[in-house]
């Protein structure tokens, strides 16, 4: 008899030590919220169906190694050559031949600015090429293949081709300057063509379009060359806009509405050129739109009347790869270290030209609610 009450309670044990082990280790299943029901309002039988069970667990915290920091410096129309019809006295190659063909001398003046940032970006207004045979127009700009070395000797590291000057000597004379330009390791975009620059370990995607001659089209080069860019996870992507019109403050609607699309179709910075004057600074859903940064080392004058201009500075803070926010400052400069002519050498403005410069950019983002401090840092007017 007690062989029977010791194996019947053995049993009972067992068939409990079961139901227990179902309830609190078998895998979730679609009865789980039966099982559940059961449970009285006390503390849970199993921490599998406790409250925090049912919650995803809490993303990882950001920390210091999530962050990181990119410099950039934008300038503008870089016309890096001449008209054949300039007077020679005061051309470009001119100048090239006064300063025994020392081509540092031209960004000499800036250099310590493009040094130290982990890319510099202007636009090329014209072309290096050796052809002769222009295309049909007011001006045609060009320099010889080893004008390249202006940019390798101070430090550029990124051109826009995307102008009305790119193809003065038709696509041939774009074909050249392309190929002297990758054999020194200068990254350029035209149209839809992207390009991209690494540094660091993080990749910088840039587009380049000219809405002077192509109009709304660039609307769609835009779009195929982000396209393009989506399988190289760029880690920030730029976009040069060519527009506006020349010798004009005045901004033009479609230079806003096309700048807010950009930005909308998931462009981080967006950097403007052609109008050879200055123009504002806009923030839109936190990312900035220059309209326009002038001429900067410009062969396609000899003496402009409008000789101020400005390298803008942005340090991008990154966000585990992704775009977080922006410190700006512009450092006003002139295209010229002489008043009276251009030498073709853009040098940093000091005392009440630089206050005039930045009293300047002022009144021209005021409609944007940004405002800029003495020492050319961007201010947010919340």
């Amino acid at each position: 008899m007690k062989n029977k009450v010791y194996i019947l309670f053995l049993a009972s044990v067992i068939l409990l030590a079961s139901v227990l082990y179902s309830v609190c280790f078998a895998e979730g299943t679609s009865e789980e919220s039966e099982l559940v029901a059961f449970i009285p309002d006390e503390e849970p039988i199993c921490p599998l169906f406790s409250d925090a069970a049912h919650f995803d667990p809490p993303s990882s915290p950001v920390t210091e190694s999530d962050y990181a920091e990119l410099t950039f410096s934008f300038a503008g129309d870089c016309t890096l050559g001449f008209d054949k019809d300039f007077d020679p006295r005061y051309r470009f190659d001119t100048m090239v031949e006064k300063k025994n063909r020392d081509f540092s001398y031209f960004l000499g003046g800036v250099k310590h600015v493009f040094n130290n940032d982990d890319m510099t970006l202007v636009n090329l207004e014209g072309v290096f090429t050796d052809r002769t045979e222009e295309v049909k127009k007011a001006y045609n700009f060009k320099g010889s293949l080893d004008y390249v070395k202006i940019l390798t000797s101070s430090s550029v590291e990124a051109v826009s081709l995307g102008n009305n000057h790119s193809r003065d000597f038709g696509e041939e004379g774009l074909d050249d300057t392309k190929k002297v330009l990758a054999e020194n390791d200068i990254a350029y975009s035209v149209d839809s063509l992207a390009g991209i620059y690494e540094v660091r370990g993080f990749k910088i995607g840039f587009i380049s379009v000219n809405i002077h001659y192509d109009g709304t089209k660039v609307e769609g080069f835009i779009i195929k060359a982000m396209k393009s860019l989506e399988s190289e996870n760029v880690d920030v992507l730029i976009v040069s806009c060519h527009w506006g019109v020349e010798k004009s403050s005045r901004l033009n609607d479609y230079q806003k509405y096309l700048g807010h699309k950009i930005i909308d179709w998931g462009a981080d910075i967006v950097v403007g050129t052609h109008p050879h004057v200055l123009q504002g600074i806009e923030m839109y859903k936190g990312k900035y739109i220059y309209y326009s940064l002038a001429n900067f080392c410009f062969g396609g004058n000899m003496n402009p009347s409008d000789k101020d201009t400005m390298i803008v500075s942005q340090s991008v803070r990154l966000e585990k790869g992704k775009y977080k926010d922006s410190k700006v400052q512009i450092i006003p400069c002139s295209v010229s270290s002489k008043s009276y002519i251009n030498d073709y050498r853009p040098t940093e403005a000091k005392g009440n030209e630089k206050s005039r410069i930045i009293g300047r950019m002022n009144a021209l983002c005021d409609e944007f609610s940004l405002c800029i401090d003495d020492n050319g840092f961007m201010n947010i007017d919340l």
